[in-house]
């Protein structure tokens, strides 16, 4: 549980904050960077290897990945408007249905809509709509995979762009050569 609440925390923030800076450009300036962003086109794909957390996961060319051995192992990768944070699962506790109970209780970010709630082969994919810890209009998204002999846990809270990548990412996930 302790686990749940720190991701929630982090995403949270990350969601609050955005990467993006604060400040406005200067007088006469025009804004760019959102235009610039939207117009490069995406680089192409190709497996990345994360060693801390013995895995590879497809993501675009020039995708940014900030790992650490942890504990618990852990990467955030970036490319884009898109950030996904990846966590090796420590415990076990941490199951499917304390993550929906969590989430409909308000641990954290609060579900409003769910959007997926399911189990899957390999894991779980829990989506929901709602409002993070700041009250803000959120996306919401964890799916968590077995990997070899890992489970991983994909995560990103933030506007409907922003998460748009997870579910694509993380099912490209597969156990470091």
């Amino acid at each position: 549980m302790k686990k749940l609440i720190a991701v929630a925390g982090m995403m949270a923030l990350l969601a609050a904050c955005g990467g993006k800076s604060n400040e406005a450009p200067a007088e006469g300036a025009a804004n760019t960077e959102g235009a610039a962003e939207a117009a490069k086109p995406a680089a192409p794909a190709e497996y990345k290897t994360i060693a801390e957390l013995g895995i590879q996961i497809e993501v675009p060319g020039d995708a940014t990945i900030d790992a650490a051995a942890g504990p618990p192992a852990n990467a955030t990768i970036s490319a884009g408007a898109c950030t996904v944070m990846l966590m090796a699962v420590t415990d076990m506790s941490d199951s499917f249905e304390g993550l929906v109970k969590s989430a409909d209780a308000g641990v954290g970010n609060k579900a409003e809509k769910w959007v997926k709630k399911e189990k899957t082969a390999d894991g779980f994919h829990v989506e929901f709509q709602g409002k993070s810890m700041m009250d803000d209009a959120i996306t919401d998204i964890t799916i968590r995979r077995t990997v070899g002999d890992k489970q991983i846990d994909c995560a990103r809270a933030g506007s409907a762009d922003e998460v748009a990548c997870v579910a694509t990412w993380c099912a490209t996930i597969k156990p470091a050569n």
